[in-house]
């Protein structure tokens, strides 16, 4: 992985809590909220991390080591974090899910 999707990685990563992984995701999730009560007038802060969860989803082909359906060994390359990181994303990767949930909500009502 070279060029564009690591500065991807990188850039998101930095927005994240590695140190206080109950709140890993706790400083996009509030963007997340603002945007969600705002106009909406811009792109969904979400956006980068949920760009970067579809490249480790990508990538999600077996080697042989690593099972092709084991999303946070990939994701966690992707980031270039251990294992303890990779971890903690399995762990406290809920409110992920909640972006892609509110992505697909506001997708749908402004049709």
């Amino acid at each position: 992985m070279h060029g564009l999707p690591v500065a991807l990685a990188h850039a998101v990563s930095v927005e994240l809590h590695w140190d206080r992984p109950t709140e890993m995701f706790g400083w996009l999730s509030m963007r997340c909220r603002e945007w969600v009560y705002g106009d909406r007038s811009q792109a969904p802060p979400s956006l980068p991390l949920l760009a970067v969860s579809v490249l480790a989803a990508s990538q999600m082909a077996s080697d042989g080591e690593i099972s092709s359906s084991n999303y946070y060994v990939r994701l966690a390359e992707v980031f270039g974090v251990g294992e303890a990181e990779r971890h903690d994303l399995r762990t406290y990767f809920a409110p992920v899910a909640a972006m892609w949930q509110t992505l697909q909500l506001y997708d749908f009502l402004e049709r």
